[in-house]
């Protein structure tokens, strides 16, 4: 468990559109628990554009989300890895959200190898 942040906000549309500004930074995504289920960077979308993304997400881990913080950073890339490193060292796996990206991201990398040994098998 992490500790939780100073500053955190019901994850809806009124609050993404009127608390979360139109800069790059960190976000975190909390379950009604409280519990982090997501580290997010915006850095090619605003923090307001991308807590948008997640609340129109069809994605159900995403949808488990109640709570959001924010953090306006210049590497928000750098502080998502620390923030994950850290949330790791203390209990053993990643956040919900992220261990589900994990495995969905390795399950396509296996039928894309699969897939490109069937695909070059076929064209020799």
């Amino acid at each position: 468990m992490t500790s939780r942040p100073t500053q955190m906000y019901f994850l809806d549309m009124e609050n993404a559109k009127s608390i979360a500004p139109e800069d790059f930074g960190v976000y975190t995504l909390f379950d009604c628990n409280y519990n982090p289920v997501y580290f997010g960077k915006a850095e090619k979308q605003t923090l307001r554009k991308r807590l948008i993304q997640h609340i129109q997400s069809c994605d159900e881990c995403m949808k488990s989300a109640c709570f959001f913080s924010i953090e306006i950073v210049s590497h928000p890339g750098k502080l998502v890895q620390k923030k994950l490193r850290e949330f790791e060292s203390i209990n053993g796996n990643l956040p919900e959200c992220h261990e589900k990206l994990v495995k969905n991201a390795e399950n396509i990398a296996r039928m894309l190898a699969i897939d490109g040994v069937l695909t070059t098998a076929f064209l020799n």
